[in-house]
C-alpha cells in the first residue's frame, strides 16, 4: 500500500504544492473528493484525495491555502485520473470559482469508468467492480454514507479515502491495453466535451421550467405559471445556497402551476413537502400570486418542456428507430450503448430540430463521426404536427 500522508496546515498545502507543481506531461494524478449536500444547492467539499507516485495525500477541505493546493492542480502538466468524476469536477470547479481563480479546472483529465465503456464495458460498473476484476482486492465500503464533514475524520474513514484513489492508475493501466487507437480518440473527445459540462454549476433561471416532469399538459397560461415560479426557486435557491427540493418539492411544481394554490392546505393537496411548506409556505404562496399575475400580462411566447414529444402520437415510434441505430453502432464500434444511446440526447435532437436552439449533441463531435446523417429518422408529420 502507498504511504498516506494526512495534509492540514499551510506547510503541507506547501510542500504538497511542490510536488504537484514538478510533476511533467507524462505523470498522472490519482483524484476523488468527499463532500456532503446536507440540504445545500452545490455539494460542501470535505476532503481531497490525490494519489501521485507512491503517495496518497488526504487534503482536508479546512486546510488554510486550500486555494494554493487547487490552484496547482488546475495548472498541473500531469494527467488527472478519476473515476465517475462529475461531482469531483463539480465541486472542486465551484471551489476555483468561489477562490476567484483564473482557471476553474485542470486540463487533462481521464475519467476511467468512461474510459472502460470506450472498451465496451458496461458504463455502470462501480470501482469496487473493477478493483475486484482487474486488482483481486475487495473494497471495504461502510464508509460510503458517513459524514465527512464531521471533525476528527475516523481511521475507517481515511482508510476507504485511501482506497478510492490506490487502484486508478492500475485500472487505467488496463484499459490503456484494451482501448482501440480510434476509440481512445473518441473517448478523449468526449472527455472534452463533459469538462465543459461539468465546471457549468450554474443553471440558466429561464430555462428551468423546461426539466419539469408533466408540464407538457399545460397550456400557455399554466406553462407561464410554471415558468415564474421555477425561475423564483432557482433565484431564491441560489441566493441562499439552498437544495431546490428544500425550497419547494419538485414533484409539486406541476400541481402548483395547474392548480394555483390559495393556501397552506392547498400547498399540502400538491404534494408540497410539509418541511417546504413550514419554511417557505407563505413565499410559495406569494409566487404563486406574483405568477397569476404574470401569465395573464406577459405576452411572452414560452417553448416547451424538453420531453414535450414523448407525449405525441407515433413520437414513439420515431424515437425507438432512432434509438436502434444508435445502438446497432454502438456494437459495431465497441462501445458501451449506455455511453451513446442516452435518452435525454435522442430527445434533444428532436427538440433542437424543431426549436433550433443549439447544435445537438448527436450531431457533434465523435458522436457524428460514427452516427453520420441522422435526419432520416425524423418524421416531419409528427415532430411539427
Amino acid at each position: 500500500m502507498s504511504l498516506r500522508i494526512y495534509v492540514k496546515s499551510s506547510i503541507d498545502v506547501k510542500k504538497i504544492c511542490n510536488v504537484i507543481d514538478s510533476l511533467d506531461k507524462d505523470d498522472y494524478i490519482s483524484l476523488d473528493t468527499e463532500f456532503k449536500r446536507d440540504g445545500s444547492l452545490h455539494p460542501k467539499l470535505a476532503l481531497i484525495q490525490l494519489k501521485i507516485k507512491d503517495t496518497v495525500y488526504l487534503v482536508d477541505a479546512y486546510t488554510p491555502t486550500l486555494d494554493r493546493l487547487i490552484l496547482s492542480l488546475n495548472k498541473t502538466k500531469a494527467y488527472i485520473l478519476a473515476f465517475s468524476c462529475i461531482e469531483d469536477i463539480h465541486v472542486l470547479a465551484k471551489k476555483s470559482f468561489d477562490y476567484k481563480l483564473d482557471k476553474l479546472i485542470f486540463d487533462r483529465c481521464y475519467d476511467v469508468q468512461l474510459m472502460a465503456s470506450f472498451c465496451n464495458h458496461s458504463y455502470k460498473k462501480s470501482l469496487a467492480y473493477y478493483v475486484q476484476e482487474i486488482c483481486n482486492v475487495e473494497l471495504e465500503k461502510a464508509c460510503t454514507r458517513s459524514n465527512w464533514l464531521k471533525r476528527p475524520l475516523t481511521e475507517e474513514q481515511l482508510e476507504y479515502a485511501c482506497d478510492d484513489v490506490e487502484y486508478l492508475k492500475d485500472i487505467y493501466d488496463f484499459f490503456m491495453k484494451k482501448i482501440s487507437k480510434k476509440n481512445l480518440a473518441y473517448f478523449e473527445d468526449e472527455m472534452r466535451i463533459r469538462m465543459q459540462e461539468y465546471v457549468n454549476f450554474t443553471e440558466d433561471a429561464n430555462e428551468v421550467y423546461k426539466n419539469i416532469g408533466g408540464n407538457f399538459a399545460l397550456n400557455d397560461k399554466p406553462l407561464k405559471r410554471l415558468y415564474f415560479i421555477c425561475k423564483e426557486r432557482y433565484k431564491h435557491a441560489s441566493k441562499r445556497d439552498l437544495a431546490l427540493n428544500h425550497v419547494i418539492t419538485t414533484k409539486a411544481l406541476w400541481s402548483i402551476a395547474k392548480t394555483c394554490p390559495r393556501t397552506l392546505d392547498d400547498l399540502k393537496n400538491c404534494n408540497v413537502n410539509l418541511g417546504c411548506i413550514k419554511g417557505n409556505g407563505y413565499l410559495i404562496l406569494n409566487w404563486v400570486r406574483a405568477s397569476i399575475d404574470f401569465a395573464n400580462k406577459t405576452n411572452i411566447k414560452l417553448e416547451p418542456c424538453y420531453d414535450f414529444f414523448t407525449h405525441r402520437e407515433g413520437y414513439q415510434i420515431m424515437y425507438n428507430k432512432l434509438d436502434a441505430y444508435i445502438r446497432e453502432i454502438a456494437l459495431k464500434e465497441g462501445i458501451s450503448e449506455e455511453v451513446l444511446s442516452v435518452k435525454k440526447d435522442i430527445h434533444e435532437f428532436f427538440y433542437n430540430y424543431v426549436y433550433n436552439n443549439t447544435k445537438p449533441i448527436l450531431t457533434k463531435g465523435w458522436r457524428h463521426t460514427i452516427l453520420g446523417d441522422l435526419t432520416p429518422y425524423i418524421d416531419t408529420n409528427i415532430i411539427k404536427a
